[in-house]
């Protein structure tokens, strides 16, 4: 998160000199803008990728979950769209018995 919040910081510079470092706000523009397109770029390539997964890829899936995971978190609502996100993948695909049992277990939605 330390790494997130550095991305996210304004330097200016006067020769070497470093005068001010403002940190950004995600609820502010233009990064809300951009962690909504992150947000929902996630969601896309989620079901995208769900709707050709095989059973040798679930680590992998769960993997890029866990990835997405932080990112919705920086959101005002993150962690409730990552739930109803979870919540979909379990309904929708729910004859992939053994990838939603590990998206369960992972992410401890039982």
């Amino acid at each position: 998160m330390e790494l997130i919040e550095e991305m996210f910081s304004v330097h200016t510079i006067t020769g070497n000199n470093l005068r001010q470092c403002i940190k950004l706000s995600y609820d502010r523009e233009p990064l809300n803008q951009l962690l909504e397109a992150a947000v929902s770029a996630y969601v896309n390539t989620t079901h995208s990728r769900l709707s050709h997964i095989s059973p040798r890829h679930y680590s992998d899936f769960i993997d890029f979950l866990s990835k997405a995971r932080d990112t919705f978190m920086l959101a005002r609502d993150g962690p409730a769209h990552f739930s109803r996100l979870i919540e979909n993948i379990t309904i929708a695909y729910k004859g992939k018995k053994k990838l939603v049992r590990q998206v369960r277990q992972r992410f401890q939605f039982v």
